[in-house]
C-alpha cells in the first residue's frame, strides 16, 4: 500500500503513527506530497477531490481518505487490539478525543493563516484570536479530563499528533500551567511510533517559479494588494489583471484614483471587476 503523506501535517502523522502502533508500517510505502489551497497538486486531486493528504492507495488500487477513514481502514487489517475500541463506553471516549484533536488542528491551521500565511495587510486579528481560544479551551478541557496514563487508542494518537503539531508550529504553548496535560503528552511522545514520525518541513504555498515571476513583475505591488469592502476581503487580482488590455490598471498616483479610504479603493476595484463605468466615480 502507498500512503501519500506530508511530513508537517498533523492529520498525516496520525495515520502513520496508527500504522506503526498496529504493526502495519512496514506494509506502507510513504510518499511525501506538498498540498496547499494556493498550490494545486494534480496527483492528489486525481485521487482525492478535496486535494488533501493523507491518501491511502490500497493494494487493489482504491483510494481511501481522510485520516479518520484511513485509520479505521487500517484498524480492520490486523487481529490485535483495536485502535477504535469495540466496547461502547471506550469507543465513544476515543472518538470524542479524536474529534477534539481534529478541531484543534483545524483551528491551529486557521491561526497560522491569520498569523503568517496570508498577506500581512489582510490578516484578521479577531479571527486569529477566536480560533486560538478554541485551542485554549480544548487544552483546559483535556487538563481536567485526560487519564493519568495514556491509553493506546485512536483518540490518544490523534491528541498526541495534534499537540505535537501545535508545538512544532509554535501555535500555542499548551504545556504551560497544565501539568497533567504536559505529563501525558511527554509520556506519549516517548513511544517508538512518535519517535519514528517526527514532524519536519515548511509549508509550501507557492512554487519557486511563481514567486520569482511575482518579484520580477512591475505590477507586483498592485497585484499583491488586497482590498476590503464591508467586511469582505477582495484580492485586487479579481478586479483587474496586468494582461487585460481592455482595462488599464490604475496606479496609486493616478489623478483619477479616489483619494479617500480603502473603501473607496475597494469600490473602484469592484466597479472595474463588474464593468460598471470607469470604476472611479463615487456617484455610480
Amino acid at each position: 500500500m502507498k500512503l501519500l503523506y506530508q511530513t508537517h501535517s498533523p492529520y498525516a502523522r496520525k495515520a502513520l503513527v496508527a500504522a506503526h502502533e498496529i504493526g502495519l508500517a512496514d506494509r506502507l510505502e510513504v510518499i511525501h506530497h506538498e498540498t496547499s489551497p494556493l498550490l494545486r497538486n494534480d496527483e492528489i486531486f486525481a485521487l482525492n477531490p478535496l486535494g488533501k493528504v493523507p491518501v491511502l492507495i490500497c493494494d487493489d488500487g482504491a483510494a481511501v481518505f481522510d485520516s479518520n477513514v484511513i485509520c479505521e481502514y487500517l484498524d480492520g487489517l490486523h487481529t490485535g487490539r483495536k485502535l477504535i475500541p469495540v466496547e461502547p463506553a471506550h469507543r465513544y471516549l476515543a472518538l470524542r478525543n479524536q474529534a477534539i484533536a481534529t478541531g484543534m488542528a483545524d483551528a491551529g491551521i486557521a491561526v497560522r493563516w491569520e498569523t503568517e500565511r496570508r498577506p500581512e495587510a489582510v490578516r484578521w486579528a479577531p479571527l486569529r484570536e477566536g480560533q486560538l481560544q478554541k485551542i485554549v479551551a480544548a487544552c483546559d478541557f483535556l487538563e481536567q479530563h485526560l487519564e493519568e496514563e495514556p491509553s493506546l487508542d485512536i483518540g490518544s494518537i490523534a491528541l498526541a499528533t495534534t499537540l505535537s503539531w501545535i508545538e512544532f508550529r509554535d501555535v500555542y504553548a499548551f504545556q504551560a500551567s497544565r501539568p497533567r496535560l504536559s505529563s501525558w503528552y511527554t509520556r506519549f511522545c516517548e513511544r517508538q511510533s512518535m519517535q519514528a514520525t517526527a514532524l519536519h518541513g515548511d509549508t509550501v504555498d507557492t512554487s519557486p517559479s511563481a514567486d520569482a515571476d511575482v518579484r520580477q513583475s512591475p505590477m507586483a505591488a498592485i497585484c499583491g494588494d488586497w482590498l476590503s469592502l464591508r467586511g469582505h476581503v477582495i484580492p485586487s487580482r479579481l478586479a483587474w489583471r496586468p494582461d487585460d488590455i481592455l482595462r488599464p490598471v490604475p496606479a496609486k498616483q493616478d489623478t483619477h484614483w479616489p483619494s479617500g479610504s480603502r473603501i473607496d479603493r475597494a469600490l473602484a476595484s469592484l466597479r472595474l471587476c463588474l464593468g460598471i463605468g470607469d470604476g472611479f466615480s463615487r456617484k455610480q
